[in-house]
């Protein structure tokens, strides 16, 4: 419930959050996805941490480099160091996901987006 007050605290409410990544691909074209988030409900410390890293512009510029049979992998790389810095300055301690969540009315499945916070 705490973690669930938090999200809409700092994000508002909403019964339908996304995000739209834009993408290079190998070709130079620029392409989009749009990443629908599962309800605030659903997953509220998971979003809470994905959603501040979109905020904190952590993805700008991520890249994908890792695709084996089950995963395509992104990073985000050097920004990382952006998002460590303002962790700490809010006082948080734990920079990962610090549960990892899972709620069976989403599960992983194809071409459905996870993420690994550990």
């Amino acid at each position: 419930a705490a973690a669930l007050q938090q999200l809409r605290a700092e994000l508002g409410p909403s019964a339908a959050r996304a995000v739209e990544v834009t993408v290079l691909l190998p070709s130079g074209e620029r392409g989009s996805l749009r990443l629908q988030m599962a309800p605030d409900e659903a997953m509220p410390v998971t979003l809470l941490y994905f959603l501040r890293q979109v905020s904190a512009g952590l993805w700008d510029g991520a890249r994908f480099h890792r695709k084996a049979a089950h995963v395509l992998q992104a990073s985000p790389g050097e920004a990382m160091r952006r998002f460590r810095a303002a962790s700490a300055a809010r006082g948080e301690a734990r920079l990962g996901v610090p549960i990892q969540e899972y709620n069976p009315e989403w599960p992983h499945k194809k071409h459905t987006v996870g993420l690994a916070g550990r």
